[in-house]
């Protein structure tokens, strides 16, 4: 939560740079201070004596001596000051629970502390690299509270049902329906004005899809609920960018975003990321299956079950936005053909002359002018066309079809280009025929990692393949050379047209991903 600096009145001022232990001797009264020590009773204006009325205390100045042995086990002569006592008869002689007593309940400082169920938690002050305050919820122990403060202290703590995760950078809740809002205030306010190297970093960021560019972060300001697809920014070279709008977004968007290592997507413990709006993910390669599909599950989830380290469980919505960075510019990960949840920009490294080395300083002091633009000039989002706001056509590009064609499996990749290479040896023949135990026959016969059964599952679900009727047909039309019959057999082959395979597409070097 970003701490949000107030107008604070002399005497909050007073309080906020006064310890403790001189505001209280200072402003107030013997006889308050007995009223707060159970059994202790004020008699007259300089003596104060227990309730069975034997013992008293006689008042010198700022200080109580005892005249005996008394109820608070003072020895006789003990001199004590106003919050020494209240330390020691409220206490029982817990200074810093006293301390902590009078900072939070008499001089009304902001309470650190908050109950959600029956966990407690410590709002710890953290700053950025960028000098952002925010607050930072960790558990803490029911014991130690009475420890530091006093058992009467719990009473006090402000006590909530549930968490809740309320985005809105306009109109920020911090408590609904008593939950308490993990969502941090947004702290910038919108004012008219020039972005003149905002708006030229969005174009070397978006390049030809600008307008788009201007939607997603439109989106990100305005409607911080709404599911967006993976934006990921990819380059071999440097100084492209890529590290600097990340660093841009979080100066915006503040304690709402996070850098996140791309193992922790793995980590049972997702309290880190669980309620940030928004996740980046830079130097980024996902080859482990798992990591990939928590990938996609967290761009289109709607509930997220937390898992924090030391309490219990609990479910919230979730509504976190992802950014890739990563210098891999097609196998950084695997993205299936009909995937709709990646946008990929491919940055050009930016010319020397034209390098800004106090860039994120300079996007820093045009926020308020980029919002407004974001808020006034660029057109209302349509929502009507994609549960991610964007179309498939819309976020089609060269770099994004370059991933999809190489995250296809190895088999893929052979067999395509094998049935093409056929083609070009056999010019007269417009379609081949063949079952997935006559390719293996032929192309795979050494090869024990490919069987006819993982055959039919490439040809299925990457070819989208389904094979022909039962009919008599040749194998391979006869053209296989030796390795099987050219004889007329009946089965179900699978046919593959010419057209679709052509020699020219896999002359490039492919990159064999490692999955």
């Amino acid at each position: 939560m970003q701490i949000q600096k107030t107008n604070y009145s002399e005497q909050d001022k007073q309080n906020e740079y006064t310890n403790p232990i001189d505001y209280f001797n200072t402003n107030y009264q013997w006889d308050r201070v007995c009223q707060y020590i159970k059994g202790l009773e004020p008699c007259d204006d300089v003596h104060y004596t227990t309730t069975p009325g034997i013992k008293q205390f006689i008042v010198s100045k700022n200080y109580i001596e005892a005249l005996e042995q008394n109820a608070l086990n003072i020895p006789i002569g003990t001199k004590l000051s106003k919050f020494q006592l209240l330390a020691q008869g409220k206490f029982n002689n817990n200074w810093r629970g006293a301390g902590n007593w009078v900072e939070h309940i008499l001089m009304k400082k902001n309470v650190v502390y908050v109950r959600v169920g029956t966990d407690y938690y410590k709002r710890i002050e953290k700053y950025d690299a960028w000098g952002n305050a925010s607050i930072q919820l960790d558990a803490w122990k029911k014991d130690t509270l009475k420890d530091d403060y006093g058992k009467t202290f719990l009473k006090d703590v402000q006590t909530f049902d549930n968490f809740c995760i309320e985005p809105n950078n306009l109109e920020y809740v911090q408590i609904k329906n008593n939950s308490f809002n993990l969502y941090s205030p947004f702290t910038w306010k919108p004012k008219k004005g020039d972005a003149p190297i905002s708006h030229n970093f969005m174009r070397h960021i978006f390049g030809d899809q600008i307008e788009l560019g201007y939607r997603y972060m439109k989106v990100l300001y305005t409607m911080p609920k709404q599911m967006l697809p993976v934006l990921s920014l990819v380059s071999t070279e440097r100084h492209t960018g890529k590290t600097t709008f990340l660093n841009w977004l979080n100066i915006i968007f503040g304690n709402n975003f996070i850098n996140l290592n791309p193992d922790e997507l793995n980590n049972p413990f997702n309290a880190a990321y669980a309620n940030k709006n928004i996740i980046g993910i830079d130097e980024t390669i996902i080859d482990k299956q798992s990591g990939i599909e928590k990938l996609k599950s967290l761009t289109t989830s709607k509930m997220l079950t937390v898992n924090p380290k030391y309490v219990n469980s609990y479910t919230i919505p979730f509504f976190g936005k992802v950014i890739l960075c990563t210098n891999k510019e097609v196998d950084f990960m695997r993205i299936d053909p009909e995937e709709i949840r990646f946008w990929i920009r491919k940055l050009k490294t930016i010319v020397t002359d034209s390098l800004n080395t106090n860039i994120e300083a300079d996007l820093e002091k045009e926020i308020p002018a980029f919002l407004y633009y974001l808020l006034h000039e660029v057109p209302e989002i349509d929502t009507s066309k994609s549960r991610m706001i964007f179309t498939l056509d819309e976020i089609q590009n060269e770099e994004l079809q370059r991933t999809k064609d190489e995250s296809r499996s190895g088999l893929y990749k052979d067999l395509s280009l094998l049935i093409s290479t056929w083609f070009e040896a056999n010019m007269d023949e417009v379609e081949l025929l063949a079952t997935p135990t006559h390719l293996k026959d032929v192309w795979f016969n050494y090869n024990s990692k490919i069987s006819p059964s993982y055959l039919v599952k490439v040809l299925k679900n990457e070819f989208k393949m389904q094979p022909e009727k039962m009919q008599r047909f040749v194998p391979f039309n006869g053209k296989s050379g030796d390795k099987i019959t050219q004889d007329n057999i009946s089965g179900k082959p699978y046919k593959f047209v010419r057209s679709d395979f052509t020699l020219a597409q896999f002359t490039e070097e492919k990159v064999e991903l490692p999955f």
